[in-house]
């Protein structure tokens, strides 16, 4: 089927299914519909940035009643650690690699970013009568068929590129484009000068539930906090005061998002489906050390990796382990501590299966949800034993195997680490052990030829 086709008959499926289910389910009970999603995704957060994940300066009571109300990963990854290929990976349930999105995605006029024939989270969902959304940092292309629109998303209010000031909307950071305004909604461009982004994703999003309380929703909120620039409402600041100079703007920026979830929850419960909701937190990369990120170049990095070496762009375990939590009233056992490795495609498959949506084929990820209910080690068929990880970014390659993690620095030698007595990978054990690395190298290998050959 040619891509117009498909995206036409995508479109006329999504529309018929959601005036079906409209009329279902207008006045079902809630527990009788199928559950909302909403996926919270941060932006260069690190993973000791929340109090549940070991913060002692920041405050984030929200996310934090929220972890307590669900389930908290701590061996959860990125698919990369930079911005673009981690969104990919979150919304396809493919590797950056195959989705088409290994690299950050450019800034410009009708660029391709995400191809138009991989499906999305939201694509899947649509087909099952959801309304769905997007609101706060896309990045990922500006072509047709790679903006939301285009990718499953029934409206959005996002800016495009990588980053933008949080009260003017102006991306700053390409010399060739100079400073450029990017806010849109739904492929046109907008002004809200003066209104704070994450005020902005915040009222949008509330506004969304309240219009969709009767029918299934998925909502996808990518927030741009805590990404550089350094901008925090004077009301967040001054709860930090007399912070280190860089954390203070960082933590000031968390603390406002973590305020903006609460309102989302909030509203939630306000109109009586709660219970009925999934939702999902995740950060899409490491902390980053660039010095755009400092107001005093030479201080240390804002974000926290915690016990982790490494940052943004590093495959060290800094750069892509993050924090994860999800709670859904009734089927997630409060108070859930997992340490099973899961990775960020396994995001589509989960939310698939929740919702009776078919999954895709060839998805690399996989139902993570039943070691967070407790139940079977078995998804649809699929055994749940150990298996590998891998990445490639920046000439970086990785691959994580139970505790044993390959890391390949560029131009370098591998490196071999045993995270469970060595999480901060400061001891290099690929002389004790040359045959467990040859071994990972080749699982590498064998990993990339599957994405190379496409």
């Amino acid at each position: 089927m040619a891509l117009q086709d498909r995206r036409t008959f995508l479109r006329w499926l999504g529309a018929a299914a959601l005036a079906a289910t409209s009329r279902r389910t207008a006045h079902a009970a809630p527990e009788e519909r199928k559950p909302n999603v909403i996926l919270f995704y941060a932006d260069d957060q690190g993973y000791a940035d929340l109090g549940c994940y070991g913060s002692k300066d920041i405050k984030t009571p929200h996310l934090d009643a929220l972890a307590a109300s669900g389930a908290r990963l701590t061996s959860y990854y990125s698919a990369a650690p930079v911005c673009s290929p981690s969104r990919s990976a979150l919304l396809t349930g493919l590797s950056p690699q195959r989705a088409g999105v290994p690299t950050n995605v450019r800034a410009g006029k009708d660029v391709v970013g995400l191809p138009g024939d991989r499906v999305t989270i939201a694509e899947l969902l649509k087909q099952q009568g959801y309304a769905t959304a997007a609101f706060g940092k896309w990045h990922l292309g500006t072509a047709k068929e790679s903006c939301p629109l285009g990718q499953g998303f029934d409206e959005y209010l996002c800016h495009h590129y990588g980053c933008i000031s949080y009260t003017t909307h102006i991306f700053s950071w390409d010399q060739k484009l100079g400073p450029v305004h990017d806010l849109w909604r739904n492929g046109t461009e907008i002004h809200e000068d003066g209104t704070y982004m994450t005020d902005l994703i915040t009222r949008e999003a509330l506004r969304f539930i309240g219009e969709h309380k009767a029918t299934p929703f998925f909502l996808y909120l990518p927030y741009n906090a805590p990404h550089y620039p350094m901008e925090a409402p004077e009301k967040w600041m001054r709860m930090y005061e007399g912070m280190e100079t860089n954390r203070r703007p960082y933590a000031a920026m968390v603390s406002c998002m973590d305020d903006s979830i609460g309102q989302i929850i909030a509203k939630t419960r306000e109109l009586g489906i709660h219970d009925n909701t999934l939702f999902i937190f995740a950060s899409d990369n490491g902390p980053s050390n660039e010095v755009r990120t400092k107001l005093d170049p030479k201080g240390p990095q804002p974000g926290s990796s915690g016990p982790f070496r490494g940052s943004k762009f590093s495959l060290l375990e800094g750069g892509i382990r993050m924090p994860f939590i999800a709670s859904w009233p009734g089927h997630i056992k409060p108070g859930t501590v997992s340490d099973e490795p899961a990775i960020a495609m396994d995001v589509l498959p989960t939310i698939a299966d929740v919702t009776g949506a078919k999954r895709p084929e060839g998805l690399e990820g996989r139902n993570h949800l039943d070691s967070l209910v407790g139940g079977p080690s078995l998804a649809r068929g699929e055994k749940q034993e150990t298996r590998p990880l891998f990445w490639e970014s920046g000439g970086q390659r990785a691959v994580r195997r139970g505790n044993w993690k390959l890391y390949v620095p560029p131009r370098g030698k591998p490196q071999l680490y045993d995270l469970a007595a060595d999480p901060a990978e400061a001891k290099d054990l690929a002389a004790e052990k040359p045959d467990l690395a040859k071994e990972l190298v080749a699982l590498h290998d064998a990993w990339r030829a599957t994405w190379m050959k496409k």
